[in-house]
């Protein structure tokens, strides 16, 4: 699929700020795709459910203007998080947060979530210790298993610097 005009800019400013990996490299022998795979135009990767609320908008209109498929990679279900509104905390609260996220990112119209299910601990400024808990390589796989079976033509995700308020899920999670 060819990128639509108004998405170049921003495909041109994620492919000149984006660091070289060699884990995202293309396989030498073609892999066959799964039958349920699906080509999407735009895919966002985050930590947890929530992340990608900023994003919405964009992807909500680009979807009602241009007709671009969009999809969510959420490493963890949200767990680990404050709960405002009730008692839940732990595996309940990351039913709720996964059950809004799915809601929210439906009235979007992104169609596609992917959970990779990683825990959601206690807030931390520290990426090592995200990459450590989640299983850095295991991690990082299923996300190039996701990649390479929807076939993004733009990844999106937050901002990975050790800012304030970026925590290490956060960083790792970029």
């Amino acid at each position: 699929m060819r990128t639509p005009r108004f998405l170049l800019p921003v495909a041109l400013a994620l492919t000149l700020a984006a660091t070289p990996g060699t884990a995202l490299a293309a396989p030498t022998a073609q892999a066959e795709r799964p039958r349920d795979a699906v080509d999407l135009d735009v895919l966002f990767v985050s930590a947890h459910p929530d992340d990608e609320a900023s994003s919405l908008a964009t992807l909500g209109q680009w979807k009602e203007k241009h007709g671009v498929k969009a999809g969510v990679v959420t490493i963890t279900r949200g767990e680990g998080g404050g709960n405002a509104i009730g008692l839940e905390e732990g595996p309940p609260l990351g039913i709720i947060r996964e059950r809004e996220e799915r809601t929210a990112i439906g009235r979007a119209g992104v169609e596609h979530l992917y959970n990779l299910d990683r825990v959601d601990f206690w807030y931390t400024a520290s990426a090592p210790l995200s990459e450590q808990i989640w299983g850095h390589d295991e991690t990082l796989a299923q996300i190039v298993r996701i990649i390479r079976t929807t076939r993004p033509e733009i990844i999106m995700t937050m901002n990975p610097s050790p800012t304030p308020g970026n925590h290490g899920n956060h960083q790792q999670a970029a």
